[in-house]
């Protein structure tokens, strides 16, 4: 259960964050050819940073 957790907290970000980035409004890196890849690695990054951050705190 704990593991189910974990992943849960750490996959809302990026659901979040695509979301946000799917909304018919003028978005950051929209123009780009590699908008796409941009908010992937922006969001992956922010999960792993999350990830971390809870190991180290042992909330997890």
């Amino acid at each position: 259960m704990k593991t189910l957790t974990e992943l849960s907290i750490v996959l809302t970000i990026p659901a979040i964050i695509f979301g946000f980035w799917g909304i018919n409004v003028d978005v950051p890196f929209e123009k780009s050819s590699y908008g796409v890849f941009a908010v992937l690695i922006i969001s992956v990054i922010l999960s792993l940073i999350c990830w971390f951050w809870m190991r180290r705190k042992t909330y997890l």
